[in-house]
This record gives C-alpha cells, sequence and structure tokens, in this order.
C-alpha cells in the first residue's frame, strides 16, 4: 500500500546553483524537513506535468512559504540570528537563522556544528531549509 502523500509546493536548490519550482511529496502530518531524514537515496518531486527523481545528496537547499513549511516547536523560545549564508552553486540565503540551543551552546558555530543535517533560515514568509553539508560560509550580520 502507497502512504498518502500531500503535494507541497516549493523551491528546490541543488548543489551546482540549479533552481526548480517543484511540488514534494510529502506524508500527511509530516514537515518538509522529513526530506532529510529519509534514508533513500532519491526522492520524487513534481516538476510541471512531469515527476523527476533526484539525489537526495545533491539537495542544498529548500525554501517554502511558511503556510506550506510547518515547523515544529514554532512557539519555543529560539536563538536568532540574521546571517548572510552561501552555499555550493552560488546560491546565496539572506534570512533569521532560529534554533533551540542548549546550556552554553547558544552561539551560531555551535548551531552550526550541532548534529543536525539541515537549519531553518526564515526570510519574511518563506522558509529556508539549508542541508549543512552545502553551506560554504555563513555570515553574520
Amino acid at each position: 500500500m502507497r502512504m498518502p502523500r500531500d503535494k507541497t509546493p516549493g523551491e528546490l536548490i541543488l548543489d551546482d546553483g540549479e533552481h526548480a519550482s517543484v511540488l514534494f511529496f510529502v506524508p500527511h502530518s509530516e514537515t518538509l524537513g522529513r526530506i532529510f531524514e529519509d534514508a533513500n537515496a532519491f526522492m520524487p518531486v513534481a516538476v510541471g506535468s512531469s515527476v523527476r527523481m533526484v539525489a537526495r545528496s545533491s539537495i542544498a537547499c529548500i525554501r517554502a512559504h511558511r503556510i506550506h513549511a510547518i515547523v515544529p516547536d514554532a512557539d519555543i523560545p529560539r536563538e536568532t540570528q540574521r546571517t548572510i549564508v552561501r552555499l555550493r552553486g552560488g546560491t546565496v540565503v539572506r534570512g533569521e537563522l532560529r534554533w533551540i540551543a542548549a546550556d552554553g551552546h547558544r552561539r551560531t558555530l555551535d548551531h552550526l556544528n550541532d548534529n543536525s543535517t539541515y537549519m531553518l533560515a526564515y526570510d519574511g514568509d518563506h522558509i529556508h531549509f539549508i542541508v549543512k553539508a552545502a553551506v560554504l560560509s555563513v555570515e553574520e550580520f
């Protein structure tokens, strides 16, 4: 049996700099962040009227409107830092990093070096799910 999936609109940014407007297939009650937790090497996305199989290892960032990018624990106090994030392929993401910090680990550097595979950058009505392995540099401002 197949698990029902929602088609979630967003932008897929690959590590070679390619940007594509796509529909992500996300299981009901899951978030876009689940894409980074799946062990399968490839994932499907809808591009126009076709389906493209994308290597998860090639994903640098996913961008979605906050309405579609449900983020758990949204009401918990967080650390925040305005940043410019430069990704492989030349993409630049400007936004506010937000994270829940453990005691003694409140710096941006601590967040970048924690064991999560991605980080969230908020830019107005959009959220960027940035793959840490695709990051070249992060500049605070």
